[in-house]
């Protein structure tokens, strides 16, 4: 493999995983932002009142 083909399998690498990177970052990000609501569904179903300090601080 030649010095300029092997920069250019790197240059390419790069490439391709930087773009990998921006296709998965919404469903990365997406996953935390789901995990809120879970955690209020899941307080809905505990006995007893709920505060709302309780309620900001899961969200």
């Amino acid at each position: 493999l030649s010095s300029s083909a092997f920069n250019s399998v790197r240059l390419w690498t790069i490439v391709v995983l930087c773009v990998l990177r921006l296709l998965l970052t919404r469903y990365h990000l997406q996953a935390y932002l789901n995990l809120a609501q879970k955690w209020v569904e899941q307080m809905k179903k505990e006995a007893g009142r709920i505060a709302a300090i309780d309620i900001q601080r899961k969200a």
